[in-house]
């Protein structure tokens, strides 16, 4: 296993990213050297596509599943959001999920009470949790969730899927369409 501890002089967080790093691998029984990695330019952080202090990489991808596919690279303070909480560095949880192989998808099945499909692909979605592992949630249109969920993604139809912040589907996906979408 490869891991990156990226950083710039100067970081009031990335000790505590080091330490929680190390207090993961010591309760996963993971024997790992972690690779202290200074950044000290922006040319620099832009070569090592350095996404700001401190970036946690396992095996060369980001802790933070969003922050992989992100180019905005330089010099700066990092922030992580992970269950509705702003973090200066990786919360535990992140790192151990990534880490221990844990890490999963996130589906979120956005469904209103009045639709007479919406239920056919609550089953579904329930069917392949039993042999696939993945968060689950379901949010009714209707509800505070429901509606900043429409607006973000701009809903027009239900039930929609998303998967890890993105719309994955909209009706009800057969089930070998729903596998594909969970990897």
């Amino acid at each position: 296993m490869k891991i990156e501890l990226l950083y710039f002089n100067g970081c009031p967080t990335y000790e505590i990213a080091l330490q929680i790093l190390n207090e993961v691998l010591k309760e996963e029984k993971i024997d790992a050297k972690i690779e202290m990695i200074k950044v000290k330019s922006n040319e620099e952080a832009k070569e090592l596509k350095f996404l700001g202090s401190p970036t946690i990489r396992i095996n060369g991808n980001d802790v933070e599943r969003k922050a992989q596919k992100s180019k905005d690279f330089g010099m700066k303070c990092r922030i992580y959001f992970y269950e509705g909480e702003i973090f200066g560095f990786p919360p535990k949880d992140m790192v151990r999920k990534v880490i221990g192989g844990k890490e999963m998808s996130k589906v979120t099945l956005v469904v209103a009470k009045w639709c007479p499909i919406c239920p056919r692909a609550k089953k579904l979605w329930e069917e392949l949790r039993v042999q696939h592992e993945f968060e689950y949630e379901e949010t009714d249109v209707n509800s505070e969730k429901g509606k900043e969920l429409v607006a973000k993604h701009s809903i027009m139809s239900v039930p929609t899927t998303i998967i890890d912040d993105k719309v994955a589907f909209v009706g009800v996906p057969d089930k070998n369409e729903a596998i594909k979408l969970l990897k």
